[in-house]
């Protein structure tokens, strides 16, 4: 976001050279790295949506996170010999 906030910043420098012939690349080289930005953010947005929607879809009961279509779910480990409380898969339901 804050990539986002200074590429706009600095945004009349790179325009102000896209008229002239000589410098005109920087200010395509400029466009195009801004419209990356863009699509890269947009697509971090997709990822994120996808992720919700797959974390929202699991079952949670009993401590037991249980993984939907699969039958296999993960319970944490108290640590009773001092462990540091790792997951452990519990049998299938």
């Amino acid at each position: 976001m804050i990539e986002i906030y200074l590429y706009c910043s600095v945004s009349p420098i790179p325009f102000a050279t896209m008229t002239n012939r000589e410098w005109g690349q920087i200010g395509n080289n400029y466009l195009k790295a801004l419209f990356a930005l863009g699509f890269q953010g947009f697509l971090i947005m997709i990822c994120v949506g996808i992720y919700a929607v797959l974390v929202g879809s699991m079952i949670v009961a009993d401590g037991t996170y249980q993984q939907p279509h699969t039958g296999r779910g993960f319970t944490k480990d108290p640590g009773t010999t001092g462990g540091t409380g790792r997951y452990a898969a519990s049998p299938g339901i």
